[in-house]
């Protein structure tokens, strides 16, 4: 099964083009048949991120595949799923022990108003609030609950409150 090609190059499905460039360049050096002449598991990562590459630094195939060919999507050709974002809350040692009800600000990517997630203004034309992408960076609150007991640096998944994904796909978590 091919992997997402955006998890083969690191980077996230809003990266920019010169992002991409720059993860493939990297990758590229490391991985590359010439530095690694007999180790065969190099030379097939080389492969794939060179058709990670061929692919998502071409406008037109990187459209398909976020439409197409992303993980996520679904038969009903919806986009692919969105990235999942990280935020850190402080709680007081009280809070911790009694467990909180907590709102906070997510800076994540949500659908585009102007054109409806489409990446399209009119036919033909690219819109211009997400550049085509269906998303547009927005800081929205969330609430979420932290149970009696917490921890330091423990980990809460909120499931489909992430980035949403190009396209009209799914939220991350």
């Amino acid at each position: 099964m091919r992997r997402d090609y955006y998890a083969v190059l690191g980077i996230t499905a809003t990266a920019a083009p010169r992002e991409v460039r720059q993860a493939y360049r990297r990758l590229a050096r490391q991985y590359s048949p010439d530095v690694n002449f007999w180790d065969e598991r190099a030379r097939v990562l080389f492969d794939e991120i060179a058709e990670a590459y061929r692919v998502l630094s071409d406008p037109a195939a990187r459209d398909i595949y976020d439409r197409h060919g992303g993980t996520g999507a679904t038969a009903l050709g919806a986009g692919r799923r969105g990235d999942d974002v990280h935020v850190v809350v402080d709680l007081s040692f009280a809070e911790a022990a009694r467990g909180a009800k907590r709102t906070v600000s997510v800076v994540r990517f949500s659908p585009c108003d102007r054109c409806a997630a489409r990446g399209r203004a009119a036919p033909g034309a690219v819109c211009s609030a997400c550049g085509g992408r269906g998303v547009a960076r927005a800081s929205d609150p969330i609430t979420m609950e932290v149970p009696p007991g917490a921890d330091t640096g423990v980990q809460f998944r909120v499931a489909g409150e992430g980035s949403a994904g190009p396209f009209g796909g799914p939220r991350g978590d």
